[in-house]
């Protein structure tokens, strides 16, 4: 661990030949991090910058690293949205990574660094808004100036699952009358197996199966997945599948393919970033079943926890046993910065909330009209 003395100094990488520049350090530091979530890590955010570049939308990043001598001591991956002219600072894998924060040395001179990179932030006169999203409350910079000051918040929960909370059996076999009454069903529609799967090719396969799948359910639902709509969204899963960055595991019923689970492991957590079903296994619940595989899988290995990330939705909340409240602030530069914050922090919560008590017919129509990007 380095230790709180030495000259303090901070940097921002700009160019790929200094992002590559620091790759070794940025891994080393991410491996010693307090609370890393994965989502900035190092291969986590070139593979998303090589995704934005093969589909046309370059990121202007910055990667803020603080250091104490020769020693790497925190690291905020961030980048530059132009959007309606205004420029927002946002952490860089947006809008797919789903949780923000910075990797940092455990110490006690963290104040110290923490201030030295906002300073930083304060000096770039570039931007009009800054977006920090997702910020759980155990992590590094939920209460920093720049988030606790922010005129709007938002706040959403990430549901989880301490493993070690599973009675006998496992967690499959305690599920509710219900839901195994469901998995019944399937069943019966042919003999069901479950596969972590080892091979590059396989794992793209199936990623390729999970993206359509979730495409085919969220039109169904007349919903819109911001990070599933980016343009590098789909490039990145393909590549992080591919690379093995990304966990792929299939439910199949006979050689048909029910459902898809993409995640990976951070220290002693599983995050399950996508998963999807065939909706004619519908009825025999294939999504709940490749879950509860998941979950016997990952307390096999000796993980602590299975975190399904935010929102809370229904079937998250049916088997979580917790959840990890996430902030977002939108802190504004400029007077235009200020309406961007606006929009951000205090109409989007509104117009989110409304779209979805909106009919389903209407949420259709919605989103055939919106364009399929985000950012």
């Amino acid at each position: 661990m380095p230790a709180s003395r030495g000259v303090l100094r901070v940097e921002v990488a700009r160019t790929r030949a200094e992002l590559g520049a620091i790759a070794a350090a940025w891994s080393a530091l991410d491996g010693r991090a307090t609370g890393a979530t994965g989502f900035q890590s190092y291969h986590w955010c070139s593979t998303w910058l090589d995704a934005c570049d093969a589909c046309g939308r370059p990121e202007e990043f910055r990667i803020l690293t603080v250091r104490v001598g020769d020693d790497l001591v925190m690291l905020l991956p961030l980048a530059i949205e132009r959007s309606w002219g205004t420029r927002i600072l946002h952490w860089l894998g947006e809008p797919l990574a789903q949780y923000g924060d910075a990797l940092c040395e455990p110490d006690e001179d963290f104040a110290r660094w923490l201030d030295a990179a906002q300073q930083e932030i304060a000096r770039w006169r570039d931007i009009d808004v800054v977006r920090f999203v997702r910020l759980r409350d155990d992590g590094a910079l939920r209460h920093a100036n720049i988030v606790r000051n922010s005129r709007y918040q938002e706040t959403q929960v990430a549901p989880f699952v301490r493993l070690s909370t599973a009675t006998g059996g496992g967690w499959l076999s305690n599920r509710k009358k219900s839901l195994r009454r469901r998995m019944k069903r399937l069943h019966a529609m042919g003999e069901v197996s479950f596969a972590l799967l080892d091979d590059p090719s396989d794992r793209l396969e199936a990623a390729e199966t999970a993206l359509r799948l979730k495409h085919v359910w969220l039109t169904s639902k007349g919903m819109i997945s911001f990070g599933l709509s980016h343009k590098a969204t789909h490039a990145f899963v393909l590549a992080a599948a591919e690379r093995g960055l990304l966990k792929v595991a299939v439910l199949r019923v006979g050689d048909r393919v029910a459902a898809v689970e993409l995640g990976f492991t951070c220290g002693t957590t599983y995050r399950s970033l996508i998963g999807s079903y065939d909706p004619e296994f519908a009825e025999g619940s294939p999504g709940h079943m490749l879950i509860g595989h998941m979950l016997d899988h990952c307390a096999s290995l000796g993980l602590d926890t299975y975190d399904f990330l935010a929102p809370n939705d229904g079937y998250k909340e049916e088997w979580a046993t917790g959840g990890t409240t996430v902030t977002s602030g939108f802190h504004a530069v400029t007077a235009k910065g200020a309406a961007a914050a606006f929009a951000m922090g205090g109409l989007r919560p509104l117009a989110r909330q409304t779209f979805r008590a909106a009919p389903a017919w209407c949420r259709s129509a919605i989103t055939r009209l919106a364009p399929r990007t985000a950012g």
